[in-house]
């Protein structure tokens, strides 16, 4: 038995040395040949999305625009710069780019008509509490039960 063992322990050690032995002469790696890194073509299109964020760099004014809609082929998210000032942060707006350039901007919804009723909310409640006002009691009024008209 205790033969058996060692015969079999040593056929394996052979046989992983001999792979071991023979992985010297293997062939040398292929050198992978990269390709020059592919230019992304102009964007051409629609885009309808709230912007996030307005920069000037570079002569120019930077839009980061959130797509809300991407269907029927409209262009995805991003950075897009035009010539001119347009709209804030906030609005959300439907833009018309040409090499990824903006060529128009329509507004749809301006976003500080939600900050402005929220604002103008907080300021009438610090009015109510600094006056100290007593709540508005509703006057009842009953149907008249007699009218008298008089000549003079």
């Amino acid at each position: 038995m205790f033969k058996l063992k060692f015969i079999t322990l040593t056929a394996i050690s052979l046989a992983i040395s001999g792979c071991s032995w023979s992985s010297g002469n293997a062939p040398a790696p292929k050198k992978i040949n990269q390709k020059p890194p592919v230019q992304k073509p102009a964007l051409t299109g629609s885009l309808r999305g709230v912007i996030l964020d307005v920069a000037y760099q570079d002569g120019k004014y930077c839009y980061d625009i959130s797509s809300i809609d991407a269907s029927n082929g409209k262009l995805p998210g991003g950075k897009y710069c035009g010539g001119r000032l347009y709209f804030s942060a906030g609005d959300t707006v439907y833009v018309r780019v040409s090499n990824n350039y903006i060529a128009d901007m329509i507004l749809i919804k301006s976003g500080d008509s939600r900050k402005s009723a929220v604002r103008k909310f907080k300021q009438k409640v610090a009015a109510k509490n600094t006056l100290k006002q007593e709540p508005t009691k509703k006057i009842v009024i009953d149907v008249p039960k007699s009218e008298n008209i008089s000549f003079d």
